[in-house]
This record gives structure tokens, sequence and C-alpha cells, in this order.
């Protein structure tokens, strides 16, 4: 057998890629695929909300989210402009800390958004929650 290699080394130019990059392509396609599907249902779900005029704020059965989740992602987008890191506040009853809010400036990014856009941008971050959002591995 004749080839450029100087141990006889079998020619592999021929064989498809390594079972391990066709493995992880499968885990990225089903991967994406599932995103894929959750971003779809999501649309179909949310339409009103992504397309129309309503936002994702209820007064009713999830009345805390205008009653409470609302008002602190204006706040704390507020005080983020206008004082920085979340540390004191007098706007929060007779004043109080807002570090234990510092943890939202990640898993809510809507407060790094002005305040007008916060509450049609609730959807979004619903949406890319549902995305990001991994299961557990079983014990």
């Amino acid at each position: 057998m004749s080839n450029n290699y100087p141990d006889d080394t079998p020619d592999k130019s021929h064989m498809g890629p390594p079972v391990s990059i066709l493995a992880a392509f499968g885990r990225f396609l089903v991967r994406f695929l599932t995103a894929l599907v959750l971003l779809l249902v999501g649309a179909l779900v949310f339409h009103n909300f992504l397309l129309g005029d309503k936002v994702l704020l209820y007064k009713d059965v999830g009345a805390d989210s205008i009653n409470d989740s609302y008002p602190y992602f204006v706040h704390l987008s507020d005080y983020v402009r206008r004082e920085g890191f979340p540390s004191w506040s007098f706007y929060v009853g007779m004043g109080q800390s807002l570090f234990y809010l510092t943890g939202n400036l990640i898993w809510e990014p809507v407060i790094w958004l002005p305040r007008e856009l916060i509450a049609r941008a609730v959807v979004f971050q619903h949406l890319l929650k549902t995305l990001i959002q991994r299961k557990p591995n079983p014990p």
C-alpha cells in the first residue's frame, strides 16, 4: 500500500466526521428545535402581548405583577440610572436597603430598560426565561 505517511498509516481522509461531532450536532439540533417549538408556543400564547396593545400586567388573580413586581422594576430602573449600584432608598417606606434586589439586575433584565419600556418588555422577559431555563439533571 503506497501513501504519503512514513509509517504506513492508512489514509482516513475518505471517512466521515468522528462520531463525537455527530453526537454534539445532534444534541445541538435537539436543543435548537426545542427552543424553536417553545418560542412558537410562547408566540401563540402571548400573541396579544407581543404584537397587540396589551401588557402582561394583571389586576385580578395575578395582581402581584402590577402591585409588587412592576413597581420594583420601575423603581430599580430609575435608581440604577440615577444613583448606580443599589444600596439605600428613601422612596420605599421610610427608607430601606435595596441591596437585596441586586440579583434582579441579572435575573430581571427589564430593569435595564427605561421605565417607559418596562411594561411592554415583561412578556419578552418571560419568553427569554422560558428559553434559558434548564431542566435539572436527575440524581
